[in-house]
């Protein structure tokens, strides 16, 4: 499965408020299932309208592997 995520240099965004997002580390983003979703275009820009460092797109890659505990 692949998963779309934002990140800069202080870590990746995590949607708030519409408009609103907030720095966090990987396992606290916000991930989207497709790379042309609405809420992930509308993430990008109120990071790109704040001029946010190093903003890229990442593609995350899950793998589903069942363990024992």
């Amino acid at each position: 499965m692949k998963l779309y995520a934002l990140k800069s240099r202080e870590g990746y965004l995590k949607a708030e408020r519409e408009d609103s997002y907030r720095t966090v580390p990987m396992n606290k983003a916000s991930v989207f299932g497709d790379r042309d979703s609405e809420e992930l275009k509308q993430l990008k820009r109120a990071a790109e309208n704040d001029d946010l460092a190093n903003l890229k797109m990442v593609e995350l890659e899950i793998t589903e592997k069942e363990v024992e505990f």
